[in-house]
């Protein structure tokens, strides 16, 4: 979407909805996967999108990332805090050599994960410049966390030709965060 920023900055409905359908099913995931209900993720993109755009109009947003990272990435502080104030901590992302960015965050560990938030923001990019069939595998694999059977039926290949693929696609990705 051509000056998403601009748009976000006027309130423009129609660059949320296409946030919306970007970023959603990654938010969901998330909460999901770390104690939290669909109702949960719903008001966590909304206050992300807000947060969002008010760091858009106040100027505090440089795009050095694709925009809708910038958002999952706001969305999952957000999240770290309630799990913070609720007691569990524990958020697990998935991308990783066999589950790659899966992290398990003490009280401790939670001053740490600035450095582990700018890792997954670099992993997240280095992703979308992948080929979209690498995207579409890796994150119905470690998002969607679909099985390898159901994959290959979604793309239509075969369960040996997605396990070959998967791997090729993790490669790429690796070469693409240590780069």
């Amino acid at each position: 979407m051509d000056n998403i920023e601009q748009k976000l900055k006027e309130g423009n409905s129609t660059a949320i909805n296409y946030l919306y359908n970007k970023s959603y099913s990654q938010i969901l995931n998330l909460v999901l996967s770390n104690n939290g209900f669909e109702s949960d993720a719903k008001d966590l993109f909304q206050d992300a999108i807000m947060s969002l755009i008010h760091n858009i109009r106040k100027g505090s947003y440089s795009p050095k990332a694709e925009i809708s990272t910038y958002l999952y990435s706001i969305a999952r502080n957000q999240w770290l805090n309630i799990l913070k104030k609720k007691n569990k901590i524990q958020l697990t992302d998935n991308i990783s050599e066999d589950n790659v960015l899966t992290y398990s965050l003490s009280n401790e560990e939670f001053e740490k994960s600035n450095l582990k938030e700018e890792r997954i923001q670099l992993i997240l990019q280095k992703l979308e410049s992948l080929g979209s069939e690498c995207q579409e595998l890796l994150k119905s694999f470690y998002f969607k966390r679909m099985k390898q059977a159901e994959i290959a039926k979604a793309m239509n290949y075969t369960d040996q030709f997605i396990r070959v693929k998967k791997s090729r696609c993790m490669n790429e990705l690796k070469k693409l965060v240590i780069a």
